[in-house]
């Protein structure tokens, strides 16, 4: 048996499902990708996770409803939703442990100085200890495809 985190991951665009699919296998972690959300949500009633990955704008059903529908069938999974939005509306965060809206920013640097201060030189801001992470994932050891990522590779 593996005793690797699996990553449980939900985009309906294929290519970026493809890209952080690799990003995450080459950090080492199991990935379950799925493009429909309704089939991740039956998916996830019969298989074990540890953190769930989700994208927002998804047809059928958003990536904060599928965050909502985790959230009662595995309460202690963290979720983080992945946006192409700058904001999202605080009842969409309601199920969500951390919202990334680009590549290298999140929900969570709301504690960042630089980004208080309006920063967007794309580069970490002085004292962040999250400018290397996904979700809690470091990306900096990831290799070529990790940097791809957090340089906000095209999707």
């Amino acid at each position: 048996m593996e005793n690797r985190t699996t990553v449980f991951y939900v985009d309906d665009n294929p290519k970026s499902s493809r890209l952080l699919t690799s990003v995450l296998e080459e950090c080492g972690f199991r990935v379950i990708a799925k493009n429909d959300p309704i089939e991740a949500l039956a998916l996830c009633q019969r298989t074990h996770f540890d953190l769930a990955l989700l994208d927002y704008e998804m047809p059928l059903m958003s990536g904060s409803r599928l965050a909502q529908e985790i959230k009662f069938l595995v309460p202690d999974v963290p979720v983080v939703l992945i946006s192409g939005r700058s904001t999202l509306p605080a009842a969409e965060l309601a199920f969500v442990d951390a919202h990334f809206d680009r590549p290298g920013r999140s929900s969570l640097d709301d504690a960042d100085p630089g980004a208080a201060e309006g920063r967007d030189d794309g580069g970490p801001s002085p004292g962040s200890a999250r400018d290397d992470t996904v979700g809690g994932l470091n990306m900096k050891h990831c290799g070529r495809l990790g940097a791809e990522f957090l340089a906000g590779a095209p999707r």
